[in-house]
């Protein structure tokens, strides 16, 4: 594919100008910057470009208002969208040519370092799609100079005639997940050159810091309700934009979380609510890209607010769009909502419940604080030091019994005979845990497990009527992930304070413990949640009547409820 794509640069005069061949092998090396991507901006509003191929990308979203890319795509003779979605884009394009789903796709990437991957598909197109790759191939066929070197038919006939090895050496790699073909060359460090922090642009008492979502990214992910579900890792909020501001700015404002905030920037502005958050500066309102979407599907249009709008054109010194240095006025609306949000308490209150130590105590070079240290009631503080011991006995089968009871758990004896020996167990390093959510989003995917955050589309599938705002059912606490990341804050309680270097942020995953005894399971009244042989709390989806109260009587509070009847036709 990208061989193709560079004959076609070449034949169009792009090589040297538009196109910058990068050293070594093609690969995410050789990508262009946005200062290369303004300057083919600049080619197109002069006229110059007869036609346009875009595919992964959606500058008419995820470039600034400010850059003109709508007016000057609108001046290219004939432009070619290969999305497989209908984002801003693909709906500028003259002709749509929907590209298969990566996971339906061949494909190969390259390092600078000589790495090659290879991508192979794992599944049929599901619709009537067609591979760019392939779609290229069909051009190339039609022009007599490039035809001799493209007669195959198809991309992955082509990559294996040029593949070391050929056809056998190219399964063997499929096979084996591996091929060594030479040591591999270590990629050598290099010395960044210092670049000068760039001068506050713009008018305004706040610096405006805008920053790529960590679930959306630029908004190439706000089509999937999976991540439109996962809360951000430290705001909590799903579903929406919002400004976070510092608790002392707020106060000065007179502001509540909710308010709506414009926030006003020499390129444009945009309104969402506040989050008050003792992580960013009190001189700067910061706020998140990914949503604002015009089109791109019914769960990305017309959700939040599209932060974009608020960078000037410019690019920084690495070719970057420069998100830094901008400089605004905060307008505070008249207009309130409730944020959508996961959160529960923010603090531990002394709990003890994200534990942490410093480096320097693990290394024994500093020495622990005593006020850092909390106990949990009922457990000697000693047991930390060798790990946590229940207070309860465990019987051979791993059931917690009890001490002044005869009994072997809550089973009969015969029962328990019968039990296998096998114990499932899942650990998590929390040292290693970064909070990303990576693994809410693969439990929504392995189990199948609903969203709720959509507007309202379609009749009602409740007997009330869904509300029409993004996120509402998550607002009424009907989120339905099984695995939750809780975050804790820590550090100074003075909100009054400058951005305090002590505060620290922790993370805590939460999912279902399968417990010895299960709280969840005798309150049941009709079985529908019981104890597997190999250690397991189970549920019998067509028994529950919906109850609830195992829901109540779960101490973690990981058993969720579905209200909606999502098997009924729309």
């Amino acid at each position: 594919c990208g061989a193709m794509v560079a004959e076609i640069n070449k034949k169009a005069g792009a090589v040297g100008t538009t196109i910058k061949p990068a050293n070594g092998h093609a690969g995410y090396a050789g990508l262009a910057s946005y200062a290369d991507l303004a300057n083919a901006v600049k080619a197109m509003d002069a006229g110059s470009v007869p036609l346009a191929f875009v595919r992964g990308a959606n500058p008419a979203h995820s470039m600034p208002k400010s850059a003109g890319f709508a007016a000057a795509y609108a001046k290219v003779g004939f432009k070619v969208s290969f999305s497989a979605m209908p984002d801003e884009t693909a709906q500028l394009a003259d002709l749509i040519l929907p590209d298969n789903h990566w996971l339906e796709s061949w494909g190969d990437a390259a390092g600078a370092n000589g790495q090659l991957g290879l991508q192979q598909p794992t599944l049929e197109p599901v619709f009537d799609t067609r591979s760019t790759s392939d779609v290229l191939i069909e051009l190339a066929k039609k022009d007599q100079a490039l035809a001799s070197r493209y007669n195959v038919a198809d991309y992955r006939t082509w990559y294996i005639s040029k593949f070391p090895g050929g056809g056998s050496a190219f399964t063997t790699a499929l096979t084996k997940a591996q091929v060594n073909s030479g040591p591999l060359v270590a990629t050598n460090s290099r010395t960044l050159a210092a670049t000068a922090t760039p001068a506050a642009a713009g008018a305004g008492d706040f610096f405006v810091h805008v920053f790529p979502s960590p679930t959306l990214g630029d908004g190439a992910g706000a089509n999937k309700p999976w991540l439109q579900e996962l809360p951000d890792p430290v705001s909590k909020i799903a579903w929406q934009s919002w400004v976070e501001v510092h608790p002392s700015t707020a106060k000065q404002l007179g502001i509540r979380e909710g308010t709506h905030l414009t926030i006003e920037t020499a390129a444009g502005k945009v309104t969402a609510p506040a989050y008050i958050y003792m992580g960013v500066r009190p001189d700067t309102v910061a706020i998140a890209l990914g949503q604002g979407h015009t089109a791109y599907g019914r769960f990305a249009q017309n959700i939040g607010v599209n932060a974009y709008d608020l960078v000037p054109a410019g690019w920084d010194a690495a070719g970057g769009l420069a998100l830094g240095g901008l400089k605004g006025k905060v307008t505070i609306t008249a207009d309130k909502s409730p944020l959508v949000t996961t959160e529960g308490s923010a603090r531990q209150h002394g709990r003890g419940i994200g534990q942490a130590l410093p480096i320097g105590v693990l290394l024994g070079t500093e020495q622990e604080d005593a006020e850092h240290h909390h106990e949990i009631p009922g457990l000697p503080s000693q047991d930390f030091k060798t790990g946590l011991k229940s207070p309860v006995a465990a019987d051979a089968q791993g059931e917690f019994a009890n001490p002044e009871s005869k009994d072997k758990g809550m089973y009969a004896p015969d029962h328990v005979q019968k039990m296998e020996k096998r114990r499932w167990a899942m650990t998590i390093d929390l040292a290693r845990c970064t909070g990303c959510s990576a693994c809410v989003t693969a439990c929504y995917s392995e189990n199948n497990i609903p969203t709720v955050g959509a507007p309202y589309q379609g009749r009602a599938l409740s007997p009330t009527q869904w509300d029409e705002r993004p996120g509402a059912n998550i607002i009424k606490g009907r989120e339905m992930a099984w695995i939750r990341l809780e975050r804790y804050y820590e550090g100074n309680d003075n909100t009054e304070n400058e951005f305090s270097p002590d505060f620290d942020t922790r993370f805590v995953p939460m999912m279902c413990q399968h417990c010895g005894n299960a709280p969840c399971e005798p309150v049941c009244p009709v079985y529908a949640t019981y104890h597997s042989p190999d250690g397991l709390n189970v549920q019998v989806y067509n028994r529950c009547v919906g109850t609830r109260y195992c829901s109540n009587n779960c101490p973690y509070k990981v058993r969720y409820f579905n209200w909606f009847g999502y098997g009924e036709p729309a």
